[in-house]
């Protein structure tokens, strides 16, 4: 899909101009969805107003459309991997914490003759 793309140098009309393939890696969800929007609405009229089934045009427009999809769904699982991470790495941190209080109490809960003997060990 992408190399196809490639080949045909497709680009993609948006209010902050022509943009390629990779430009639209770095556009919001918010834009993507605009653009796909707007194919969707082309796509539409195309077919309405057209007496052939399969056009040039058509396979175009159902590539950006495609590419669009990709993106936005990358984009989305991308996200959601970011906080199911972020998620995660405060979990391991609240464990850590609490690993260290235990440690602290089982410290603390020692008489004063094997906290001697164990500093004397070390």
């Amino acid at each position: 899909m992408f190399e196809k793309a490639a080949r045909l140098k497709l680009r993609f009309v948006t209010p902050k101009g022509r943009l390629s393939v990779e430009d639209l890696f770095v556009l919001p969800l918010t834009a993507l969805d605009a653009i796909y929007q707007e194919l969707s609405k082309s796509v539409d009229q195309t077919n309405k107003n057209s007496l052939l089934k399969t056009t040039q045009r058509d396979e175009k427009l159902e590539l950006r459309m495609k590419i669009v999809e990709h993106i936005f769904n990358a984009k989305v699982a991308e996200a959601e991997e970011k906080a199911a991470q972020a998620t995660k790495a405060e979990r391991k941190k609240a464990i850590l914490a609490a690993l260290a209080s235990k440690q602290a109490d089982a410290i603390n809960s020692k008489s004063i003759e094997e906290l001697t003997k164990e500093l004397e060990a070390l």
